[in-house]
């Protein structure tokens, strides 16, 4: 404890430290684990910014829900591939424009058909040929 500054100082054996610094900052350190359990709710609050950081791996485990609600931009980048495994169905509602694209090959795949709806104009284009493929006859009307 340190009465001038306000300040208290805990440390164990192994390591393990809690520092509470008399200005409102709190700092925990474990050389290897913390555990944090509750039985309903942890609830974290920040006046600025929440960030969490890892050296290898993050996990997250929802039993049943998951919601985010992001005011502003939403970025993702991932350094290599990227999966999403949707066991039921998967919808997207969107009030802008969605623009995709890939440097190389894009592959779109149905078992039972792909149904494109617009009230406007669809429009394809190709610096080269346009190949419709079917093992019936098709209808262009």
């Amino acid at each position: 404890m340190n009465d001038a500054e306000g300040s208290v100082f805990v440390e164990d054996p192994s390591g393990n430290t809690w520092m509470m610094d008399g200005k409102g900052n709190i700092s925990v350190n474990a050389p290897n684990e913390i555990t944090l359990n509750a039985g309903t709710n942890i609830n974290m609050t920040a006046g600025q910014n929440i960030v969490s950081s890892a050296g290898v791996n993050m996990i997250e485990t929802v039993g049943v829900d998951k919601s985010s609600t992001i005011g502003m931009m939403n970025n993702t980048f991932v350094g290599g591939s990227s999966m999403l495994n949707v066991v039921g169905d998967l919808m997207e509602f969107i009030t802008g424009n969605l623009q995709s694209s890939t440097e190389k090959d894009r592959v779109v795949s149905s078992k039972q058909g792909i149904t494109q709806s617009t009230e406007g104009e669809v429009a394809k284009h190709s610096q080269k040929e346009v190949k419709l493929n079917s093992t019936k006859k098709s209808k262009l009307y």
